[in-house]
């Protein structure tokens, strides 16, 4: 993929002007979290430029839900900042309930699921309320990877609708999918 500097320096810098410690890299290898989605959008040669922001989920500690709420917000700063009159979408990836490992191997919870793409969009607090840890215990091990969704749900206007909401449960990792919708502009 084609980078962009003359889009990504500027958010880069605003995030570590807000105080988050960036690690910049020229060149980045895509993983499962894009080509996850990518292909159902678009056919390749994809048409989009990508500004991936990798967030430690795998090593303790992971950024907390704040913290990455935190990290949504300014970069809302710096994409409304930028001077650009450019369409960004902000998308995150993470599992949704999974344990891909130990003795609760195959772990799924569409119930919880389910409640997290619709508090995700309407009931955001009371989601970042809920410990990380606990959500682990509800929804497996490697649904903690959720919190990111977070970030991406506080780089949009509080008041953002969905347009689009779908999931399945086809094996051991519940997948589901919002699209949010920013108010037009007035």
């Amino acid at each position: 993929m084609v980078g962009d500097p003359e889009f990504s320096w500027p958010i880069a810098r605003a995030l570590v002007a807000d105080g988050f410690d960036l690690t910049f890299c020229q060149e980045l290898e895509l993983d499962h979290g894009v080509y996850s989605w990518l292909p159902y959008l678009f056919d390749a040669p994809w048409p989009v430029k990508v500004l991936p922001i990798a967030v430690n989920m795998l090593m303790q500690p992971v950024p907390t839900p704040q913290r990455l709420h935190a990290l949504g917000a300014s970069l809302r700063r710096a994409l409304l900042g930028d001077g650009r009159d450019s369409r960004v979408v902000v998308l995150a990836t993470g599992g949704m309930s999974h344990q891909i490992h130990g003795t609760r191997f195959g772990l799924t919870n569409e119930k919880w699921d389910r409640h997290f793409l619709d508090a995700i969009e309407n009931d955001l607090d009371g989601l970042m309320a809920i410990p990380i840890d606990e959500i682990m215990q509800i929804a497996g091990t490697e649904a903690g990877e959720l919190s990111m969704w977070y970030a991406m749900r506080a780089a949009l206007a509080a008041s953002a609708t969905a347009r689009y909401r779908f999931y399945t449960l086809p094996a051991v990792t519940g997948c589901g999918v919002i699209a949010l919708d920013e108010p037009a502009a007035a």
